[in-house]
Formats: structure tokens, C-alpha cells, sequence
């Protein structure tokens, strides 16, 4: 029978900014992904059409 194998653990340490800048980097390229994903999935033209409903929600509060 063979021997079960011996997996190595993984230490993942992650670094988030501390600064002002870094911070504002952070959520402007974190929005630009869900934008980049939400445009995959939806088309273009869905997109534009979500914005324009995000926008008068944002308006209307």
C-alpha cells in the first residue's frame, strides 16, 4: 500500500497599504476589476446601462 504524501503548509502573509495613496490605489484598482468582470459577463452596452441606474440610486440618496 502506498504512503499517504506528506503536503508542506503554506503561510500566506498578505500586505496592505498603509498610506493615504496606497489605500486610494487599492480600492480605484479594485474597481476597475469588478468593472473589467461585470463588463465581461454583461456586454458593453448592459454596463452602461447598470451605470446609468447606479448613478440615479446615488442621486435619489
Amino acid at each position: 500500500m502506498a504512503r499517504p504524501k506528506k503536503h508542506q503548509k503554506i503561510n500566506v502573509r498578505v500586505n496592505y497599504p498603509t498610506t493615504e495613496e496606497g489605500k486610494k490605489m487599492l480600492r480605484e484598482s479594485q474597481s476597475k476589476a469588478v468593472l473589467d468582470i461585470l463588463e465581461k459577463q454583461l456586454g458593453e452596452e448592459e454596463l452602461r446601462i447598470l451605470m446609468k441606474h447606479l448613478e440615479e440610486r446615488i442621486e435619489r440618496e
